[in-house]
């Protein structure tokens, strides 16, 4: 095993250590602060050995952990995108190699899934579509994740959204040995196209994530009855919406690389579903964020209106007998036709400003007295306070409204409203708030 690095650390490079978050057999995670730009960060350290000594003549070979973790850093300096943990600097002090990554307030997806949370299919199917964004971004930049996990994805405390980290993998897991380096080696090439199977590998993570949001287990668990294949989700989740269970049972048995080739082709799939196929009561809040209007829907184009010839038209047209049009039938002209139209339009105008003006006169002055109209009343919005441990499914009038956390407080306009909150299978809490504009009201409750 590689030496580690030294516990009760009080600084790296310019980085200020507050606390030790987790210890790897390579590298070590630190909650650090940046004294410079006055934020906090997550440092990843790794202890880089010591080069080795070719043969003469020639110069030391840099050991396989610091040329991975070279190429980890490199990847991270590529990728910028509203869904993926920003990392803000990558540097060496002496023997020890670091990542300053972005601290994000929130939860890790594994921990959400293991206390029971199951979000509603379109609040799944939002999350799954925000991961395969960011997946197709690092695709793009010819990076793969390869070790796509809910450990690899929090949700942030303000709004829900999911921030995904760790492409590359290696450091992250605090895996070694030659495979997992070679693997990191495969995984980050940046200047060659990404394998087809590294790219469907990261697509399919996307999928297993929204089938354990769904469930709680991952896709291989539980077995099936067809060899080498993974169960219908329906077996599990069976009010699975038809649509999405498709999408999920042909993506985890490899069997809709036509439609879905790439990590947008599934966003985009993602998304139609969220905007066509969920139910009307969902609540935005519950939804997430909408990523874009729902794809337009292949219509087969218009025929063209078929052209008809003109019945006046002065060309010959052979032996066949022309229809003769009403104007010259009846002895009129168009120019006739156009000025006794215009005639007409012209005394309707003038009739209709004539009655306009008379209105007006006979209508009486309003009276000083009277006041005009008021503007309907807006109502006014209160704020209900969250504060229920571990998780909680929120409800106002039987519509489900978010997760707390995430989900911190409710704006709602003043009144009386019936509050649910539900854990998993657990016994429900129910309770009638009154919402007060004047004073915000807090709502607290732990589940066993």
């Amino acid at each position: 095993m590689p030496e580690s690095l030294p516990p009760n650390l009080k600084t790296i490079g310019r980085y200020a250590i507050l606390r030790e978050l987790r210890r790897d057999p390579v590298s070590v995670s630190y909650h650090a602060v940046d004294p410079v730009l006055h934020r906090e960060v997550v440092l990843k350290a790794v202890h880089l050995p010591l080069p080795t000594e070719s043969t003469p003549g020639r110069e030391a070979q840099i050991s396989p952990i610091e040329a991975a973790f070279a190429r980890l850093a490199q990847a991270a300096g590529k990728l910028t995108h509203p869904y993926i943990v920003s990392v803000f600097e990558a540097g060496r002090v002496h023997r020890v190699g670091y990542l300053a990554i972005e601290r994000v307030a929130g939860r890790r997806l594994h921990e959400m899934i293991a206390s029971g949370w199951r979000p509603q299919f379109a609040h799944a199917a939002s999350i799954a579509a925000r991961i395969a964004d960011a997946i197709e971004h690092a695709h793009q930049q010819n990076i793969a994740h390869g070790f796509l996990g809910p450990q690899h994805v929090i949700l942030r405390e303000e709004d829900g959204a999911p921030r995904v980290e760790g492409f590359g993998g290696w450091i992250d897991d605090g895996r070694t040995g030659k495979e997992a380096l070679e693997r990191t080696d495969r995984l980050l090439p940046y200047f060659d196209e990404l394998p087809d199977d590294v790219r469907r590998a990261d697509i399919r993570a996307v999928v297993a994530l929204l089938h354990m949001m769904l469930t709680g287990r991952a896709p291989e668990a539980g077995g099936s009855s067809i060899q080498g294949q993974v169960p219908p989700i329906k077996l599990l989740r069976p009010d699975t919406p038809a649509t999405l269970a498709r999408l999920i049972d042909e993506m985890l048995n490899d069997a809709a690389r036509g439609r879905v080739r790439t990590a947008g082709d599934l966003r985009d799939a993602l998304t139609a579903f969220i905007w066509n196929d969920r139910a009307a009561h969902v609540a935005p809040a519950t939804m997430g964020i909408p990523l874009a209007a729902p794809p337009a829907t292949d219509r087969p184009a218009r025929p063209a209106p078929k052209t008809r010839p003109s019945v006046d038209d002065d060309e010959d047209d052979g032996p066949t007998p022309r229809r003769q049009s009403w104007l010259a039938r009846n002895g009129l002209s168009r120019m006739t036709l156009g000025v006794a139209v215009g005639l007409l339009i012209t005394g309707i105008v003038i009739g209709v400003l004539l009655a306009s003006v008379a209105r007006e006169i006979r209508q009486p002055a309003p009276s000083p007295a009277e006041a005009p109209a008021k503007a309907p009343a807006v109502a006014a919005i209160g704020v209900v306070l969250l504060d229920v441990l571990p998780w909680g499914e929120v409800l106002i009038d039987g519509r489900p409204v978010g997760v707390t956390p995430p989900l911190t407080e409710l704006k709602l306009p003043a009144g009386k409203y019936a509050l649910e909150i539900r854990h998993g299978d657990g016994r429900a809490v129910a309770a009638e708030i009154q919402v007060d504009p004047a004073r915000p009201q807090r709502v607290r409750h732990r589940f066993e």
